[in-house]
This record gives structure tokens, sequence and C-alpha cells, in this order.
């Protein structure tokens, strides 16, 4: 194998069969996806100024951010109260994993290889 290639741990499929299977690997997702928005900007604003294929897209951008702040938030409370996310907040996070499996697989493939 050459040097700079890298190993593909998840692939895409199995991204998508862990998202309909385990919600704490959709919050991982979620989370992966927000912590590549562009720290400064994006992030604070909740929506996509950058065209790179980093984190969420332009249509997701607003609630993937409010998704991942409010888990965030529950999760600096020690996992206090109900976890925040409602059944449809729920659903909404997996069609936005959905559409961002390549990413997520790459990211996670990215942080094995490191």
């Amino acid at each position: 194998m050459a040097r700079n290639q890298k190993v593909v741990t998840v692939s895409v499929n199995q991204v998508n069969a862990r998202l309909v299977k385990e919600d704490g690997f959709l919050e991982k997702a979620i989370l992966l996806l927000f912590s590549r928005q562009v720290q400064v900007d994006e992030q604070v604003i909740a929506r996509t100024v950058h065209k790179n294929d980093i984190g969420f897209n332009k249509s997701n951008a607003k609630k993937g951010t409010e998704l991942a702040q409010a888990l965030l938030k529950w999760q600096d409370a020690e996992k206090e109260g109900a976890h925040p996310w409602s059944s449809a907040d729920r659903s909404r996070a997996r069609s936005i994993a959905f559409t961002h499996a390549v990413q997520v697989s790459r990211l996670l493939d990215e942080h094995a290889n490191k």
C-alpha cells in the first residue's frame, strides 16, 4: 500500500446503517459535521458561507447547527433532563446525516487514520 494511501474503515453503507440503528452514532455524526463548519462565522450565524463541501450544506446549516448546539448544551449539563431532540428533531437529524453520509464516512476515516 502506498505511504499516503488511507485505509477506508467505515463505508457509506455502514454509516447509513448505523444512522438508522444507533442514536449515539447519529449524535456523533451531527457533532462531527458541526465541528467542520468554519468556526468563526458559520457556527455563529448558523448558515453556510463557504462552498467547501465541509460541514453542513446550505439547506441544512441552520437546523444542523441548532441540533448540534442543543446537543452540546445538554452534554455540558451532564445530560440532565430529557434529551433535547424531539422525535421530529431526530428524524431531521437523520435526514441531514444521510445527506452528508459520504462526508461522515470520510471524517470517521480521517479520525481512524490519525
